[in-house]
């Protein structure tokens, strides 16, 4: 993580100097001489840091400063420059002397400290005078955000704290300026980096945990040229998370980083990615320029992180972290925190809090899902996570672990609102140290004694409880945006997976283990025994895949899972959240096609890092106390080995992995021992479709007679009430039962769908309409651009894997089919199968019709503007479509550009151009909806009266828009369409067993019966298999 940012900038040519700037300053500074004393010559040798410098693409070596500086002009005016934001405090600067003294040695440079004019104003007179006297100069700026910024957030932001160190860039009287946060400890001689800067070159390094560039240091000839280029760049650059600022992407770090959405991104795109126009720029002005980075264990040290083993702490020139002794025994640290003795104690501290009993305790309900959260020192984010936890999951167990920390939570946890489990070990950064990482998760699993874990970071919002089953061994985000694993790696790990699992493929080759994800209990207590881990050959991993990548828990857990035959693959419950997602409809199609970790209705959102600011109650913030005692830290990458597995066994810090050789090593090219993989011959899905899937017309109302010619395929008529033997109004309901948690079982009705059923078939019956089900989907379900993206996985993998999606494509092909009929409706209605028409007074149908002909548009769509955050975002759960020849060519459009996929429908009868539809539905008409030919043709209805959610007659577990829904309930007058998504287990109670009963058949009828003990009667092609015990699922949302 990136320090908190307390700085200090300049401002302005013309800005205002607030006290004397004297030459008395000068007397000051030699006053502070002493703590250079100690400097002695430093000659600059190799680069002692690895893979740290970048040229904004690429990984490069660092500049030469001494050999820059060796080039540029002996001597020069120079500054150094500091920032502060907020109200002042008295020893902003923590390390002023050491300030002074290298302002002294650099040709007794100024000492500028930047403000704000409102906090100077808000400064009282005996901190300006302290200032004066410590030789510091007061630059007063007009702002901290250039004006007319063109990204900005109101909060939770880091944005006025680095930015207004951009006015450093146009101090022209200087010949070279150098930035540095105020947390930052000069422990030689900066001149070389001064004399470098003035020669023309923009000089930073780079941070930590893939920050391609750290802002807490920089150095520059100054030019007000600059100054204004930057100001232009903030007008017109926008920032998203997936693309960075102003669309120039992240490399060549790997994807997002902290302090990406501030200085720390922008700086990186403004002076490394466009530097070649910022070069034209100046060089029109005569003035040399270039960027390049130094070497940051020397000039920005951040942490033996990248810095080569064996490093000499006495080259460090500037040390800007860490504060405090860690574990590290080769971390160089600043002056007042170095030991004076070289034995630095290893003290193991663990406090439990809970017995394991106490998991158990005042739940009624079986847990299924268990949550390990490893946590540091993060307070706000922590409370926020387990408020939400205990708020969606009050049976489930938690497990508290502090990675050598200092915040006790054992307080927090003892209270019967949060009731979990603390423990608090020594510090091994596990979260980069796989033998330390899943030692801690498998004795989690051990605890915890549930079916699955889901792991959590103080950075996961918790929107709802899960929704799917947990259809493989562990999952998490889509991360399409993290790379990929080499193709040796994938081998690797496959023919290590297949002593186990002879068939065993690696499904997913990203990773997206990070929190909220989830994991089957049996796959960690085998995957991660300490005899397994050891089988792994970390070290040649790292070589192929690199140490970050290799080190990370998110990479190494999906390593240990696959290098045991279990499979890894994104979980539709856990998303990503982006910053400023795209809201014109073209770019967010765009977006949500290349990203489809892009999902708010996932109960999981990873990297809501708004919750480390969350608002906690002084009540929980003081049942967090610290601990008194203060054990050394971790902060290395890769460094902590056990030799046996074990923690009892634990190497010194810093280690290197294990070198593992024979037939489970990288290299190993001998025979295989694993079992032959015995896969059954491939069947046709056209042939052999319940094969697949669990599909049946039993227990399904169907209507008395002869079946009509006009039905498609093998769809059931439930009622058809129309005066007239053609045209009407149809309505579409598809009950699909999936194929993931019930393969091989009987199919069964519960009472909730039936009651929803004999609903709507009552609204049909009273208005005149005509209801058909499809049971049975279209055949074949895969399409062959999915079956190339399955790879190796077998056919009955593949179903499942795309079955929800394709599912969702149906309802699409049933409007297709049905607008076309002979029977030449004049309106067909999409319903999902947990939606209901429950105002049965008014025909629905027709008014959404009149609606249509009002606008003079031929498709309704509803949004989810019932909850809090969802106006114009579209849920495919009900749709009105007139029957006119654009409806036709809309759906059969949106139909070809599934089977298309990838490769994009080119040319849409209504209009569009090269529109590729390869996710679900609900994506595909929310990237349509807003383009022009769409726009004019189509109405977006409220779902507040068009498609509510169910939960909204109870209560509801995420935001919604207005509170007198759940106030009102059913009677509120504006409610038609009462959508169950997720609550489906409201819905029999809702139509059935209150005070109105809106099936219109009593409590013994098709809908509420009990015990289902009607259906043959009501019913003729029912049999008496229902059984309300047994699982089932559906089409919905």
């Amino acid at each position: 993580m990136r320090h908190l940012w307390l700085c200090v900038l300049a401002s302005l040519p013309g800005a205002t100097a607030v006290g004397r700037q004297s030459l008395i300053r000068h007397e000051v500074l030699a006053e502070g001489a002493a703590a250079g004393s100690h400097w002695v010559e430093q000659a600059e040798v190799a680069s002692a840091c690895v893979d740290c410098c970048n040229d904004g693409k690429a990984y490069v070596p660092c500049l030469d400063v001494q050999a820059c500086a060796a080039q540029a002009p002996a001597t020069g005016r120079y500054a150094l420059i500091f920032s502060y934001v907020g109200r002042f405090v008295p020893k902003v600067l923590e390390y002023l002397n050491s300030a002074r003294a290298a302002a002294l040695s650099a040709n007794k440079a100024d000492l500028l400290l930047l403000m704000t004019k409102s906090d100077v104003k808000a400064m009282d007179a005996s901190s300006r005078r302290d200032l004066e006297k410590q030789g510091v100069q007061l630059r007063i700026v007009d702002w901290s955000l250039p004006p007319g910024m063109r990204f900005t957030k109101e909060e939770n932001w880091c944005g006025q704290k680095d930015f207004i160190r951009l006015h450093a860039l146009g101090l022209e009287e200087y010949d070279a300026v150098a930035y540095f946060d105020n947390d930052i400890e000069f422990q030689g001689d900066i001149t070389p980096l001064l004399r470098c800067a003035a020669g023309g070159h923009f000089l930073t390094t780079n941070g930590g945990i893939g920050e391609a560039l750290n802002v807490g240091f920089f150095a520059l000839q100054p030019h007000k040229a600059l100054l204004q280029a930057a100001v232009d760049f903030a007008r017109q650059a926008d920032y998203s998370e997936l693309t960075g600022w102003a669309n120039e992407g992240w490399r060549p770090s790997g994807g997002y980083y902290v302090g990406g959405e501030c200085g720390q991104g922008f700086f990186h795109a403004l002076f490394y990615k466009r530097s070649a126009s910022l070069r034209a720029r100046l060089g029109r002005l005569g003035r040399n320029w270039t960027s390049a980075q130094v070497d940051k264990c020397v000039w920005n040290y951040q942490t033996s992180f990248q810095c080569r083993r064996g490093f000499d702490c006495r080259r460090v020139r500037v040390h800007h972290k860490p504060t405090r002794p860690g574990s590290d025994p080769e971390e160089c640290l600043k002056s007042q925190a170095r030991p004076k003795s070289p034995e630095s104690s290893r003290t193991a501290v663990m406090t439990s809090v809970s017995a394991q009993a106490a998991f158990r305790q005042d739940v009624a309900v079986p847990a299924q899902v268990g949550f390990y959260f490893p946590v540091h020192d993060q307070v706000e984010g922590v409370v926020a996570v387990l408020r939400s936890a205990r708020q969606f999951y009050p049976e489930s167990p938690i497990y508290v672990l502090q990675d050598g920390g200092s915040v006790d939570f054992g307080g927090l946890c003892r209270q019967t609102r949060y009731r979990c489990t603390f423990e608090r070990v020594p510090g091994e950064n596990s979260r980069w140290n796989p033998h330390s990482w899943f030692a801690r998760m498998r004795r989690a699993a051990e605890l915890l004694q549930t079916q699955y874990i889901i792991y959590l970071e103080p950075d996961v919002k918790i929107t709802r409880r899960h929704r799917h089953d947990f259809p493989y061994d562990a999952g998490g985000v889509h991360d399409n945006f993290n790379p990929i694993m080499s193709l040796e790696t994938k081998a690797y790990l496959e023919r290590l997976g297949r002593q186990r699992n002879p068939c065993f493929n690696v499904s997913w080759a990203h990773f997206g283990l990070c929190g909220g994800s989830y994991y089957r209990t049996e796959a960690v207590l085998d995957a991660f025994r300490p005899e397994h881990v050891l089988s792994i050959d970390w070290r040649r991993l790292q070589a192929h895949e690199g140490v970050d990548k290799t080190m990370s828990s998110d990479f190494a857990m999906a390593v240990a899972l696959a290098a045991r035959g279990w499979t890894v693959y994104p979980w539709e419950e856990s998303a990503q959240k982006f910053s400023d997602v795209p809201t014109d409809p073209e770019k967010l199609s765009a977006f949500a096609a290349q990203w489809p970790a892009l999902n708010p209705s996932a109960a999981f959102q990873h990297n809501h890092k708004e919750l480390y600011h969350a608002d906690i109650s002084a009540a929980d913030r003081a049942l967090c106390s610290t601990f008194a005692d203060r054990p050394p830290d971790t902060t290395c990458h890769g460094c902590v080995w056990y030799k046996d597995g074990r923690p009892e066994s634990r190497l010194s810090i810093p280690s290197e992995p294990p070198l593992l050789e024979g037939p489970t090593s990288f290299d190993f090219s001998g025979p295989s021992e694993a079992a032959r993989c015995h896969r059954p011959a491939p069947q046709s899905l056209l042939l052999h479709p319940d094969y697949l899937l669990n599909a049946g017309s039993e227990g399904l109302p169907q209507a008395a007679g002869p079946r009509p010619s006009w039905l498609v395929r093998e769809d059931l008529l439930v009622v058809d009430a129309r005066p007239q033997a053609h045209g009407g109004m149809l309505i579409l309901q598809p009950v699909f039962m999936e194929a993931g948690p019930l393969w091989g079982t009987a199919s069964a009705r519960p009472r909730w769908l039936r009651a929803i059923l004999a609903t709507n078939r009552h609204h049909a019956r009273l208005h005149g309409l005509c209801l058909v089900i499809r049971w049975l989907p279209s055949k074949p379900q895969l399409q062959p651009w999915q079956q190339r993206q399955c790879g190796a996985l077998s056919e009955k993998e593949c179903t499942k894997r795309f079955e929800r999606e394709n599912f969702n494509w149906e309802k699409h092909r049933m409007l297709q089919e049905y607008l076309m009929s002979p029977q030449s409706f004049s309106h067909v209605m999409l319903l999902d199968a947990d939606a209901a028409l429950i105002r049965h007074e008014r025909n629905i149908l027709a008014d959404m019709a009149a609606m249509l002909d009002k606008e003079g548009r031929d498709v309704l769509f509803t949004d989810e503007d019932w909850l809090l955050h969802g106006a114009s975002r579209i849920n495919g759960g009900v749709i009105l479509a007139k029957g006119s020849q654009w409806s036709q060519d809309l759906f059969r459009d949106t139909v070809d550009a599934h089977v298309l996929g990838p490769q994009g429908l080119k040319t849409w009868r209504v209009g569009i151009q090269d529109h590729q539809c390869s996710s679900n539905e609900q994506i595909c008409l929310n990237d349509v909806i807003g383009l022009g030919p769409v726009k004019q043709r189509t109405l977006l209805a409220s779902g507040v009266s068009y498609n509510r959610g169910g939960c909204t007659v109870r209560k509801c577990g995420e935001p919604i828009s207005d509170s007198s829904m759940e106030q009102l309930g059913m009677e509120d007058a504006r409610l038609r369409i009462l959508h169950f998504m997720g609550d489906h287990a409201l819905a029999d109670n809702v139509l059935c067993d209150g005070p109105v009963d809106y099936t219109g058949e009593g409590p013994k009828g098709f809908g509420c019966s009990v015990l289902g003990s009607s259906l043959l009667a009501l019913n003729a092609s029912a049999k008496p298999a229902i059984n309300e015990s047994e699982p089932w699922t559906f089409l919905c949302c």
